[in-house]
């Protein structure tokens, strides 16, 4: 039996892009799927950096406010537009990005587009699938271009997040060796708890030193950088020459300085990463290329939930956000009413 949609749902909306970002939720009407989409009853919704970015407005993405934010999802389609894909994902669990030109995914409902859906498979619970495709694809993505332009080791900012978890994982699986820089003595410390076998911290006197031992050692020539800082310029002076780094995620008011020298006399490069940029020039034949490669690898791609909250904590939430020193995130569930308390992991 089809499942009846109301007409009207709850959501988050952005009124202003500020660094302290004007977010309420509102009763709004329920979208409907025009050809080529689908209805999302929304099951959950993480926090990401770029989430925050872009109600800050400091996002390269900036949609006509007011918007509902929230760039991935997962949930059961429950109406469909026309088009063969579209009435082949009606009924199921899907995984989604959401599209830069409609509103995101904190609400009850969303829209999606049926090219960037990726059903579920049964082994794999609504919050992990939430998280399936920013992070992961990410992480896939820049393995992929390591190997592509032949790197034979990584350096990588971040590793306590759930891509630098990811990279970890992977890397150890491909025989990719991976130089983890922390960012302080308890970061190293977590992250040799966590198996991982070459820690430098970026607070010693002689880190440029050792990052210049160890990159030579590792024949590490791609930096993978989540945080996006004067730290990036550093690392890479440090590195061999032919050196690439991969700037995909960058901290609000952060900015990158590189010595140029770097680029022209020792044949270094910068390059951004998007993950929508990237859904967006792959379509649905990509996306869904993705899947046996993702449920193969479910177990090395799980992030650890840190806070379940509802709609209503969402703005407080944003505005405070802070990352996870543990590299978990928030996980926005639409169903859960205002009176519960919200859950820990």
């Amino acid at each position: 039996m089809a499942e009846t949609v109301p007409h009207t749902m709850r959501a988050v909306r952005l009124k202003t892009y500020e660094n302290r970002p004007s977010l309420e939720v509102r009763e709004v009407p329920v979208p409907y799927p025009s050809a080529g989409q689908v209805l999302v009853r929304v099951a959950a919704s993480p926090i990401h950096l770029d989430d925050v970015v872009f109600c800050r407005g400091l996002h390269g993405l900036k949609r006509a406010l007011p918007t509902t934010p929230g760039f991935e999802g997962s949930g059961r389609v429950v109406a469909v537009g026309g088009g063969l894909v579209t009435r082949w994902l009606g009924g199921r669990r899907v995984a989604f990005a959401g599209h830069e030109d409609l509103d995101g995914c904190w609400a009850e409902y969303a829209v999606v587009d049926a090219s960037r859906c990726l059903p579920l498979w049964e082994s794999i619970d609504d919050e992990q699938g939430a998280m399936l495709l920013v992070d992961p694809i990410t992480a896939f993505a820049m393995l992929d271009e390591v190997r592509e332009h032949h790197h034979k080791g990584i350096v990588q900012t971040r590793p306590l997040g759930s891509v630098g978890r990811i990279v970890k994982r992977l890397g150890r699986r491909l025989g990719i060796p991976v130089v983890h820089v922390a960012g302080s003595v308890e970061e190293v410390a977590m992250l040799q708890a966590l198996g991982a076998e070459i820690v430098l911290d970026a607070t010693a006197d002689d880190f440029d030193a050792q990052l210049r031992r160890a990159t030579r050692a590792w024949q590490a020539t791609a930096l993978l950088d989540g945080v996006g800082s004067d730290l990036t310029g550093r690392l890479l002076a440090a590195m061999p020459d032919g050196a690439e780094a991969l700037v995909y995620g960058l901290e609000p008011g952060n900015r990158v300085r590189v010595d140029l020298s770097e680029l022209v006399y020792r044949r270094k490069s910068v390059r951004g990463f998007s993950f929508i940029e990237r859904s967006r020039a792959q379509g649905t034949r990509g996306i869904l290329a993705q899947l046996p490669r993702l449920s193969r690898r479910a177990e090395d791609l799980r992030t650890e939930v840190v806070r379940r909250i509802g709609l209503d904590e969402v703005p407080d939430a944003v505005v405070a956000w802070e990352r996870s020193p543990t590299g978990g995130k928030t996980m926005v569930l639409p169903t859960l009413a205002p009176e519960e308390p919200a859950r820990d992991a």
